[in-house]
């Protein structure tokens, strides 16, 4: 997945140690939210994504991106 190669925010969601949030750049350049949990040590298990939402957007503390 290209976000995944193209990410620009991965952090544990706080008080869920084993739930991520990644915003990445997808193929066709938006970026994304995604939400996932690693199984067995490298399997990645997606289980939310959609185009990044507004609140996400203070994470990246970048001027222009939103």
């Amino acid at each position: 997945m290209n976000a995944f190669k193209r990410r620009v925010f991965d952090h544990a969601l706080s008080g869920e140690e084993h739930k991520n949030l990644l915003l990445g750049i997808a193929r066709d350049g938006s970026l994304l939210e995604i939400m996932y949990n690693v199984l067995d040590g490298d399997v990645i298990n997606v289980f939310h994504a959609m185009k990044c939402r507004k609140a996400y957007l203070t994470l990246l503390r970048v001027k222009g991106m939103e």
